[in-house]
């Protein structure tokens, strides 16, 4: 799911306070494709900085992975445009293996949630809106 020309990847500044606290797991098997990311976050302007850190609101989707050889539960946490397009989606990580448990016996495709990267130095992390997670009833 990594392509090596620019990341077709809905990207936003992202917000000072936000409700950005679901973390995923993963990333660092993954960071080429984060950095990517960032990286066009950047081109773009859209990256907020502070002090060392940097920090870039972008378009989440998470998507059911049943042929996954570890976990047949497995929900994949993908980078995406607005609309999802698997094509020009971005695996940055999987949600954990408990969430992803409740969370696959009730999502039957994708589901959008807004999210950000945040890191610093080629290290980033993302993290997903809990509120939008729980409204949808995906956590408890």
């Amino acid at each position: 799911m990594f392509r090596s020309r620019r990341p077709r990847v809905a990207l936003h500044k992202a917000p000072y306070e936000d409700d950005c606290r679901y973390d995923i797991v993963g990333e660092s098997y993954r960071m080429e494709n984060i950095l990517a990311v960032v990286k066009e976050g950047r081109r773009r302007k859209l990256t907020r900085q502070y002090g060392n850190w940097s920090k870039l609101g972008v378009q989440f989707w998470l998507v059911p992975e049943p042929t996954n050889e570890f976990d047949p539960n497995a929900v994949m946490v993908l980078a995406g445009t607005e609309e999802y397009d698997q094509e020009s989606s971005i695996l940055v990580g999987y949600v954990n293996r408990n969430d992803a448990k409740r969370m696959s016996k009730r999502l039957n495709r994708s589901f959008p949630v807004l999210g950000v990267l945040v890191g610093t130095a080629g290290k980033f992390g993302a993290k997903l809106d809990r509120e939008t997670l729980r409204d949808a009833e995906l956590l408890s």
